[in-house]
């Protein structure tokens, strides 16, 4: 490839990155709003939902990681034990703490660099 084809490549690749994130802003955007929205209605089902929700899966969680790991399991299970564990620890719980507490400050901090990055390249490119 060319330089100048490169170069198009590049900027082309650095446009989709910086869509990808203000997508991803806006998805995380959507949520915050929506908990808002929620907060406001009268209906205390309504308000407390997400808690309960949560909570019901974060209960479930620690006893099944507490019957896991202190209780006998059959050897024809381990697979299956080890499959519902990784859900319930990558996705479940993982999940519920990025809601209510953010991501890491390190990955906001990562993807902020990005952003700005990707702006100043667009702006020198113009």
């Amino acid at each position: 490839m060319s330089p100048e084809e490169i170069q198009k490549v590049s900027e082309a690749a650095m446009k989709h990155e910086e869509f990808l994130i203000s997508e991803g802003y806006k998805d995380v955007a959507d949520a915050r709003d929506m908990q808002k929205e929620a907060l406001k209605q009268e209906d205390v089902w309504s308000k407390r939902f997400i808690y309960i929700f949560a909570g019901i899966w974060s209960i479930f969680s620690m006893v099944f990681i507490f019957a896991v790991t202190f209780g006998s399991i059959p050897p024809e299970n381990i697979r299956f034990v080890d499959l519902l564990l990784g859900f319930l620890l990558g996705t479940v719980l993982s999940t519920i703490v990025q809601f209510f507490f953010g991501s890491s400050v390190t990955s906001r901090k990562r993807t902020d660099e990005l952003v700005s990055g990707l702006k100043n390249a667009n702006k020198t490119n113009s």
